[in-house]
């Protein structure tokens, strides 16, 4: 159950992100991987990843869709032209 809320709140934080004109379905999933990774990641520190629907579990789902989002983005340097 707490994977299925991470994977929505790193698809909702994936679509705020996202620019217009822009890949929204490619930023979805990476927030999505970068929700899950982040919660393993926790997890492997010793504290809980995902703790149910709160504000916790939102923050580390938040932080790793980002992070993934950011590296994501700055590998495919292609122009805004290119991709309409």
């Amino acid at each position: 159950m707490n994977a299925f809320i991470l994977m929505f709140f790193g698809a909702f934080v994936g679509w705020l992100v996202s620019k217009p004109h822009y890949n929204t379905r490619w930023d979805i999933a990476m927030g999505v991987i970068g929700a899950l990774a982040s919660s393993a990641f926790i997890n492997s520190l010793g504290m809980p990843g995902a703790t149910g629907y709160n504000t916790y579990t939102f923050l580390v789902a938040m932080m790793g869709a980002v992070t993934i989002i950011y590296i994501g983005r700055s590998l495919n340097r292609f122009p805004q032209n290119y991709l309409k």
